[in-house]
């Protein structure tokens, strides 16, 4: 195995790193003594994916986008609280707030706070 000193190593880096790469290793050397190995990386044995290798085996319901919304809407509140149930209807509620003359979101929830904290 051929043996390099440092400043060999930095003027003809390109070539020997070309031969370490081709399988010829070599080791960089300082005042006689080896200070590191360079050989070349054995290439990664990962196998590549392949796509489609289900393709066939699971299907798809049309209903996909939809599904889970009622369980979720229907479910039982986490805690224990008994929720109450709102006066108004959301038409309601919003006949009322356009009939106040809201002008955004914001104003809308700072109109249904104070109607709340009234109560």
């Amino acid at each position: 195995m051929r043996t390099v000193t440092i400043q060999e190593a930095c003027s003809n880096l390109t070539q020997l790193v070309e031969e370490a790469a081709k399988g010829d290793a070599f080791i960089i050397a300082e005042a006689g003594k080896p200070l590191v190995k360079v050989i070349a990386l054995e290439p990664a044995n990962k196998p590549q994916r392949r796509l489609g290798t289900l393709a066939g085996r699971y299907t798809v319901p049309d209903d996909f986008d939809e599904m889970g919304w009622a369980e979720e809407v229907l479910a039982p509140p986490d805690n224990d609280v008994p929720q109450q149930k709102p006066e108004l209807s959301v038409e309601e509620l919003f006949q009322a707030v356009q009939e106040l003359g809201h002008s955004g979101p914001s104003e809308s929830a700072s109109l249904i706070r104070a109607d709340r904290d009234a109560r």
